[in-house]
């Protein structure tokens, strides 16, 4: 199951923390996350840490989006360095999340989660489900 959350402050993050824990009762959860530079990244992983088995980080709008090494650094100082992997962008992100919890879980049945900020869900959304797209090119 791939959950989207755009969960991009603290308040947020804990709220899908709970959810995750009903959610997955026992199953693997992997996290998608990508953070904004104007958002409070400690806050939203520390709300995270204990809800998420594994953080795949990367960044969807790279201007504005905190750095993945630096959002790694920060995320492996609260959960682990074991617990962090970096993805150059997030197709190659969710593609490592499938792989982690197909060799995680022989039945499959964890959680991807993708949040952080609403650019993330966007660029998720477009790779997930390209038929999705608001078409602008001829109105509809």
């Amino acid at each position: 199951m791939i959950i989207l959350d755009a969960a991009h402050n603290p308040h947020g993050a804990r709220s899908l923390a709970s959810t995750l824990a009903d959610l997955a009762q026992g199953h693997v959860v992997i996290a998608v996350l990508g953070v904004l530079a104007d958002e409070d990244a400690a806050g939203i992983v520390n709300a995270l840490s204990t809800a998420v088995d594994h953080f795949i980080i990367t960044a969807s709008h790279p201007d504005r989006a905190v750095p993945p090494a630096k959002l790694a650094n920060l995320v492996s100082e609260v959960v682990g360095k074991d617990r962090v992997t970096v993805a150059p962008d997030t197709s190659d992100a969710l593609t490592q999340a499938r792989r982690q919890l197909e060799q995680a879980s022989s039945r499959n049945d964890g959680l991807i989660v993708v949040t952080g900020s609403i650019t993330l869900i966007g660029e998720a959304l477009d790779i997930l489900d390209p038929a999705a797209r608001l078409s602008t090119n001829d109105g509809s």
